[in-house]
């Protein structure tokens, strides 16, 4: 003999239970769906103040994030982490930032991904596309212009 009636449809306590189930099922479909079409942004700039400002920046917009410090660093975390946009500095320690973009664009499975390159540098911005890039922002970076330009790049058809 059970302890306690079994709970019919009617019972407010049943009710309770199959609502918060339902409530839990929804959330978990929520949970899936942000995880798994969030938008990521990858960051490859050898300072880390940059780096970590940029990273909160767009955290705060909702932006899966990753950085790499230098172009090793990069080229490992493209292997596995599948950006929406790079945002690239021009001058890397080591590195000129320009060949890394024109080497992203030419690996076959990151040709569609948006670069926006990134500089203090007044003459940068005249050829940036001649490297591949999509679009150009200089430093002090604006972060109102620099969000426009990424979401916008992120949501272009690839």
């Amino acid at each position: 003999m059970p302890l306690l009636p079994p709970l019919a449809f009617t019972d407010p306590g049943y009710q309770l239970l199959l609502n918060f189930g339902r409530l839990s099922y929804r959330l978990q479909i929520i949970n899936f769906l942000t995880l798994t079409h969030m938008p990521k942004i990858l960051v490859i700039d050898d300072d880390p103040d940059v780096r970590m400002l940029m990273k909160v920046l767009m955290k705060k917009q909702g932006y899966e994030v990753e950085t790499a410090y230098n172009k090793e660093d990069a080229l490992i975390k493209l292997q596995d982490f599948q950006p929406s946009v790079i945002l690239l500095d021009v001058l890397l320690s080591g590195t000129d930032g320009r060949e890394l973009c024109k080497q992203i664009k030419e690996t076959v499975n990151l040709q569609a991904v948006p670069v926006i390159m990134i500089s203090a540098h007044p003459g940068a911005a005249e050829n940036f596309t001649s490297y591949g890039a999509d679009d150009f922002i200089s430093k002090p970076i604006n972060s109102d212009n620099l969000l426009k330009k990424v979401d916008r790049l992120v949501n272009v058809p690839k």
